[in-house]
């Protein structure tokens, strides 16, 4: 198990781990807070974060012995997927838009974001930041890609029981990737991914400016997105967003 802590109100629980990193924290923790300030996701983007919704990062402490590949990054996505079923939702309206975004009925339930550094005051130490957030109670509006909440789903559920079930999922599905790396669900992680075999928009930088546009492949065995444009070519992509199903 992992100590979980539970605030009120946060600038954002990503900052508050590196904080707590930075002050000498040296044990692998969960931090939640009711409520985030200046909370933000991929490429400093911010956003609201009223309460009633879950804002949860892991503090983790890698070693020698983990898998070198990026399997962390997929495990948090179904980690998300895996708190969906639990709460009730069928499988065929949770989904995951690559690489790690958890869709409920094609809306966006879940924001995830990984940052990693190293303290390099002796003795040194890497560490790994795992923050997620799920709209549980209310979805932002006028959002890139449409996004819902768990209550706008259909359930209810309290609070504590999305974090716990969340914390139980990530902790079971990263004991997956230290035991096997991502091969060990990649076939779990593909059942969900959503697009396959459609033609779908991909962003390969941060202002959403250079987009290519393809038939989503699946992912090989590193978790590249392989993408096919018109021309034939099959492209490998391990960083980007995938903005949606292209028009017709």
């Amino acid at each position: 198990m992992i100590e979980l802590i539970q605030l009120d109100e946060v600038d954002s629980t990503l900052t508050e781990a590196e904080r707590r990193v930075r002050g000498g924290l040296r044990t692998s923790v969960v931090l939640c807070a009711q409520r985030q300030t200046r909370s933000y996701g991929r490429h400093g983007r911010w956003w609201d974060s009223p309460r009633g919704n879950l804002y949860w990062t892991a503090i983790l402490f890698p070693d020698s012995s983990w898998p070198s590949d990026f399997g962390l990054t997929f495990a948090s996505g179904l980690a998300v997927a895996d708190t969906l079923r639990t709460l009730g939702f069928e499988q065929n309206r949770v989904r995951l838009k690559w690489p790690n975004d958890c869709l409920l009925d094609a809306g966006k339930v879940s924001g995830i974001l990984l940052e990693s550094g190293e303290i390099s005051t002796p003795p040194s130490v890497k560490y790994i930041l795992v923050g997620i957030g799920v709209n549980v109670t209310s979805a932002p509006l006028q959002t890139f890609y449409p996004a819902t909440s768990i209550l706008q789903a259909g359930i209810a559920p309290e609070l504590s029981i999305v974090r716990d079930i969340l914390t139980q999922s990530f902790l079971t599905r990263m004991g997956e990737w230290k035991q096997h790396g991502f091969n060990g669900w990649y076939d779990s992680y593909t059942s969900l991914l959503d697009g396959i075999g459609s033609t779908v928009q991909v962003a390969t930088d941060r202002d959403r400016k250079n987009v290519m546009t393809g038939i989503h492949l699946g992912i090989d065995r590193s978790g590249a997105l392989l993408l096919q444009t018109d021309a034939g070519e099959v492209h490998k992509i391990t960083a980007g967003d995938v903005l949606g199903h292209a028009a017709s």
